[in-house]
């Protein structure tokens, strides 16, 4: 159907004396059903690619790398790759390889958020209940309906595709957010992945085509902007290897990003050239660089009273001889914007003493998440550092569900952590109060990859903890939006949480 709007059933009868020809109405609908189908049709390779986006769409090698600046359409780059290869329908310059049959591919990205609310959304439109409205992929390649993954807020978890054959396609969306655990046991023909993954992920995602490779059929696509320097993903596809096809998109070639987005990074970048190479032309830089790049100054605020109704959230980093650092932020509902409005950093201080700053939090059932490692038993007492903290702030917490515990560990992944902060750094989702810890801000501030483009053990304690509530903000937002007994009272919160 073609979804036209109708005009009130008296206008549709013609004027007197006039004969309607029934067959020449239902030819006009099918005319118009069928211009709306090939319009439609037509968007799928339509497509005004630039020189690089072309040349790695058509890429023959088993693996091929883009590696781009900040927003210059790597993305975009691999879902239109991806929708042609599900379909089997390419646009008429393509000369790469075709698909000949259906295939099944995964799209991974960095975390179930933003998989969704960025490379769902691109390839199947806004809306997750109506997909193929809006997107690359219309209406007319999906078959039945998506399956949902629980609790994903719209995420989808795999989607039948037509191919041109007649054949099906099936696509499922992962990210690697949740370790290398999930990313197992699937045989692959197709791979796209979008922003570097930690080496073990990516070992694991290649996995899942080798079998297709064997055969001469399995191909991956990554799509990323190297802010890590020379990480082993990047060594190993900058490598001297004939299986790989590495290309660099920069902003220059991106003529839709204007002077306006080059200078913007240049002022933010003059003390990084490293990063200012990764972020404008797609270079990794085999030197150290900061971590997180940002006009700071922008991300802070004078102290505000903060709605007692926003969901909150709570992290830590423990330590002893390093500071154990504690944050606390309120989330907007409204524009999933982070207010980071309390920073303790202690060193050398017992679980008992810094539970004590912790109690007015956790006794209105807000939570901190915290380091997976501190769930490990201690050596000399046998006890694991998590489990000291609960007995402070919860007696017989062990008959407490571990998703209701006022410490939870947060996920064993520090650079999804690390690209989650900067995403919200990018689009100005997150802001500190600027009275706070002046230790936070030059942690943060001056947070850097060592010379082997590791993330570094010094001065990382507040880093760390910043990580932990970035990454777990969206789950703690969600869980008190829709759980009742999270909502307070004003009063209660003014009385228990003083000082915001």
């Amino acid at each position: 159907m073609t979804g036209l709007l109708l005009p009130p059933q008296e206008l549709l009868l013609p004027p007197e004396g006039i004969v309607v020809d029934p067959d020449m109405i239902r030819e006009t609908i099918a005319a118009i059903d069928e211009l709306v189908y090939r319009q439609e049709a037509s968007s799928l390779i339509e497509w005004e690619a630039y020189p690089t986006q072309r040349a790695a769409c058509t890429s023959w090698t088993k693996f091929t790398a883009l590696f781009g600046g900040n927003q210059s359409g790597k993305t975009t780059t691999g879902l239109r790759r991806a929708a042609w290869d599900l379909t089997g329908i390419y646009p008429p310059w393509y000369n790469g390889p075709r698909t000949e049959k259906g295939i099944s591919m995964w799209i991974v990205g960095e975390s179930s958020d933003l998989t969704r609310d960025g490379l769902q959304k691109k390839l199947l439109g806004p809306d997750p209940k109506d997909p193929g409205k809006g997107g690359i992929l219309s209406k007319q390649y999906i078959v039945g309906q998506p399956v949902y993954k629980q609790n994903g807020g719209g995420a989808i978890d795999y989607i039948k595709i037509r191919h041109i054959t007649g054949q099906i396609s099936i696509l499922s969306f992962r990210n690697y957010s949740q370790g290398e655990d999930n990313l197992q046991s699937v045989t692959l023909d197709r791979l796209l992945i979008d922003e570097e993954p930690p080496f073990e992920a990516w070992v694991e995602l290649l996995m899942r085509v080798s079998e297709a490779q064997k055969r001469g059929d399995g191909y991956v696509l990554i799509c990323f902007t190297p802010k890590r320097g020379k990480s082993k993903v990047v060594g190993v596809l900058l490598d001297d290897n004939p299986d790989v096809s590495a290309f660099f998109l920069s902003a220059e070639e991106a003529k839709h990003l204007g002077p306006e987005h080059v200078e913007k990074w240049k002022r933010i970048l003059k003390n990084d050239p490293a990063a200012l190479k990764a972020r404008l032309y797609g270079l990794p830089d085999i030197n150290s660089g900061l971590v997180w790049n940002a006009v700071w100054s922008d991300h802070k605020i004078p102290r505000f009273p903060i709605d007692p109704r926003w969901p909150r959230i709570g992290s830590i980093d423990f330590g002893w001889t390093h500071k154990t650092a504690i944050l606390e932020a309120a989330i907007d509902p409204a524009t999933d914007t982070v207010f980071v409005y309390k920073a303790l950093g202690v060193a050398k201080t017992k679980a008992w003493e810094i539970a004590k700053h912790m109690r007015a939090f956790t006794a209105m059932g807000y939570q901190y998440f915290g380091d997976p490692s501190a769930e490990q038993p201690d050596k000399r007492s046998g006890k694991a550092l998590l489990d000291t903290y609960l007995d402070e702030l919860l007696p017989g917490w062990e008959s407490v569900p571990p998703e209701e515990r006022p410490v939870r560990k947060a996920p064993r992944t520090p650079q999804v952590r690390v690209e989650m902060v900067q995403k919200r750094l990018d689009q100005g989702s997150i802001y500190f109060v600027d009275d706070l810890d002046p230790v936070l801000f030059r942690e943060i501030e001056d947070y850097s990859y060592d010379k082997k483009g590791r993330l570094p053990e010094e001065d990382d304690d507040y880093p760390d903890a910043l990580g932990y509530l970035v990454q777990c903000a969206s789950a703690a937002r969600r869980a008190q939006l829709f759980r009742p007994h999270w909502r307070r009272e004003a009063k209660q919160l003014e009385t228990c949480l003083p000082g915001y």
